[in-house]
């Protein structure tokens, strides 16, 4: 089974990684703006993270070479990954509205 970089196993905080300060954007924005939906989102945006130790190539080929792109089912929000030997490593999670680098 693949190794999953840039996400700890624990409900703690991920590892200091984009992903860390890509969740923490996110949930400060829904704590502000929509606290009901604010742990309920996290969590299911972590879970699908970790699916991918399971299923690495779920997501779809990427628009940076080396790349893949999983978007996460029922919300608006695209996770960024490649995979590196027996490592997924999660680059970025982006808001589907949002400009893209």
């Amino acid at each position: 089974m693949p190794e999953l970089r840039g996400c700890s196993e624990s409900d703690a905080a991920p590892l200091d990684s984009g992903l860390g300060r890509d969740l923490e954007a996110i949930a400060d924005y829904l704590a502000r703006h929509f606290p009901s939906f604010a742990r309920t989102t996290i969590r299911q945006i972590y879970e699908t993270i970790a699916s991918l130790r399971s299923m690495p190539y779920r997501g779809r080929i990427g628009r940076e070479e080396g790349t893949r792109e999983l978007v996460i089912a029922r919300l608006p929000y695209i996770v960024i990954y490649r995979i590196k030997g027996e490592a997924v490593e999660i680059l970025h999670i982006y808001h589907g509205a949002r400009q893209r680098p």
